[in-house]
């Protein structure tokens, strides 16, 4: 365990703080306490940078003060661990100029995480973000998310009241992602359904999200709550796969919504991956239809045809008679 007072340096001509694990099969724990006022810095590498093998690696870092990497001819991050690491920061982290590999992961986990500061990836176009604070947790986040190939949601619920700038794609897989207002996320984030739910909170009326794209790989669920999202285009359709749209209002909704739950820009009227999408989908719990308004093709609830309204009137006819001669042969019982 290394602490650092409120007052305290700790500075490396490469890195400010380095471990390693001596073997693949040892096991590697270390922790850090910096105080509000300390400062752990590397001034040609990570303020501090522990290299060990995956889960046999923890590092728990408690941080109130700043851990600063510059990285001047090598890596410069912030905190770099091979393994795993628990992070409580209330402080700084910062890299002045990192140097970070292409298809490099963060993963934000457990139910206690919290993240205060925007996410960036950095400019490598391969690094990805996946969230999952864990069945029945919520991981809520406020700031922006910039600069990731993938931000996946995996386990839990995750709420992003923030306006990020990522295009790469966004997968929900497992947990469910709640997007606290409209146009949370980029237009130019591909979307993809692939097991997890989407929610629109705070958008009814509106189109509470633009997407680059549409994808739908595995059973998943689209909660409006009286808004509605536009795609750009459409992606891969796996068979077999479900697609429930609840909370749409249709017409009832402000003429900003102009009652479509979904489109898509250009006519697809004759795709077939739009017709196997519009077959999986059911709206409000009812089958979709869909037309194109000569800019995009727009997926609502279906309309009934013409026959099925003459059925249900014939339906509604009958009953009258039916319960009228019910009523009249009743019995009358008089109380003695």
């Amino acid at each position: 365990m290394i602490s650092n007072a409120a007052s305290g340096l700790i500075s490396g001509a490469r890195h400010g703080i380095a471990g390693v694990a001596l073997n693949s099969g040892a096991s590697f724990v270390a922790g850090v306490s910096n105080l509000a006022g300390g400062i752990i810095q590397g001034n040609n590498g990570s303020g501090f940078n522990f290299d060990g093998f995956n889960a046999l690696q923890l590092v728990t870092v408690y941080n109130q003060g700043s851990i600063i990497g510059h990285g001047v001819t090598g890596d410069g991050d912030g905190i770099d661990v091979d393994g795993l690491v628990a992070i409580n920061n209330s402080g700084v982290i910062r890299s002045v100029n990192a140097f970070s590999a292409a298809g490099s992961s963060l993963t934000i986990s457990g139910g206690h995480a919290s993240v205060l500061g925007n996410l960036d990836g950095g400019a490598w176009l391969g690094n990805t973000l996946s969230i999952e604070p864990g069945a029945g947790q919520q991981f809520s986040y406020a700031d922006s998310i910039a600069n990731f190939a993938s931000v996946e949601i995996k386990g839990g619920t995750v709420a992003l009241s923030g306006v990020s700038s990522y295009t790469g794609s966004t997968i929900i897989s497992g947990g469910t992602l709640v997007l606290a207002s409209s146009n949370r996320l980029a237009a130019g984030s591909a979307l993809e359904l692939a097991g997890g739910p989407l929610q629109i909170d705070g958008a009814s009326g509106v189109n509470g999200q633009s997407f680059a794209s549409l994808s739908l790989s595995a059973d998943s669920t689209l909660q409006l709550n009286g808004s509605a999202l536009t795609f750009g285009k459409l992606g891969t359709i796996g068979s077999g796969a479900a697609f429930a749209v609840l909370g749409y209002e249709g017409n009832a909704a402000p003429s900003a919504s102009t009652g479509y739950a979904l489109r898509l820009l250009g006519d697809y009227s004759a795709d077939a991956s739009f017709l196997k999408l519009l077959a999986a989908t059911h709206i409000n719990g009812g089958t979709a239809g869909s037309h194109f308004d000569g800019v995009y093709t727009d997926i609502t609830a279906a309309v009934p045809e013409p026959q099925s309204y003459a059925m249900l009137l014939a339906g509604l006819g009958l009953t009258g008679p039916v319960t009228r001669r019910r009523q009249r042969r009743r019995p009358i019982c008089q109380a003695s």
